[in-house]
């Protein structure tokens, strides 16, 4: 059987996405589907603990591989990095098999090497790319993850990003977060531990979690509905099946949650007014 490795080498959104499409695959065929992911990503794929098949390339850096942000590593390190990821999955890639990455540049043809490999197909969303991918290969998805509508519960707000640019701003939050209270639903900041002093020393509601993924993982799972400003929350909003609203300074409908994306559960902090915006989440449904 040919083995299709799914690579996820760089963010932990970008794992969580794969988990949560790979993980639903079943029938002749899924038991040769597998993920390929860098160490520096291990403690997130203990904690998600994936249906799937999920094997780790070794590196030596418990970071995202420099080969990703060559202004910030520089020249040498950033090709250091694509020696050490080329090697390392030359290692580890299965003899008779397909290397399946989320694009096709010249990065990653560089790492790839002489194994076979392969970008997802073109399409809107990565979720619809992943799936159209798993059907070139004779496979079938899984059904769409389902979520129910919003329909009472505690709203988990996810409030903060690694991009400070992409933190949903106090003056926005303050009155979103007193239209949702004013509609009967109870809404809470979670924080990682050192995120958002400017939140911690306000008013608002917020409950301030270990810096772990399994943390992370249990205060999404306490929800009924996540509103999130960064990627990891949402992603492991959708894999729970729960309503999940994307909040961001610009668009980016290819990383988007399914259910987000099908439902145009998103939206900008210039769109419209605190109460629009509390509207279209109150009225969310999921996939």
């Amino acid at each position: 059987m040919v083995a299709r490795s799914f690579v996820s080498l760089k963010a932990f959104g970008d794992l969580v996405i794969a988990v949560a499409v790979l993980e639903r695959l079943s029938g002749p065929g899924a038991g040769g589907v597998e993920i390929l992911y860098g160490s520096h990503l291990s403690d997130l794929v203990s904690a998600l603990e994936p249906r799937v098949a999920a094997r780790r390339i070794q590196l030596a850096s418990t970071s995202v591989p420099a080969m990703y942000d060559v202004r910030k590593a520089g020249l040498p390190r950033a090709l250091a990095s694509l020696a050490e990821v080329r090697a390392a999955l030359a290692r580890s890639a299965p003899e008779q098999g397909v290397l399946v990455f989320d694009r096709n540049q010249a990065r990653e043809r560089i790492i790839a090497g002489r194994l076979a490999h392969r970008a997802l197909p073109v399409a809107g969303n990565i979720y619809d790319a992943y799936d159209l991918a798993l059907r070139e290969f004779g496979l079938e998805p899984g059904s769409v993850l389902s979520g129910t509508a919003y329909r009472g519960g505690t709203i988990g707000l996810f409030t903060a990003s690694r991009v400070a640019r992409k933190d949903i701003p106090l003056e926005l939050l303050e009155p979103l977060i007193a239209r949702l209270n004013e509609a009967g639903a109870p809404s809470i900041i979670y924080l990682l531990e050192g995120e958002r002093p400017d939140i911690t020393a306000s008013h608002l509601p917020h409950v301030v979690i270990p810096r772990t993924f399994g943390a992370l993982i249990g205060a999404v799972r306490e929800c009924s509905l996540v509103v999130s400003a960064d990627s990891l929350p949402a992603h492991l909003a959708e894999r729970e099946g729960l309503p999940v609203y994307v909040l961001s300074p610009a668009s980016n409908e290819f990383w988007l949650p399914r259910s987000s994306f099908v439902h145009r559960n998103w939206g900008l902090f210039s769109d419209g007014t605190p109460d629009a915006i509390a509207t279209k989440i109150l009225g969310m449904r999921a996939a």
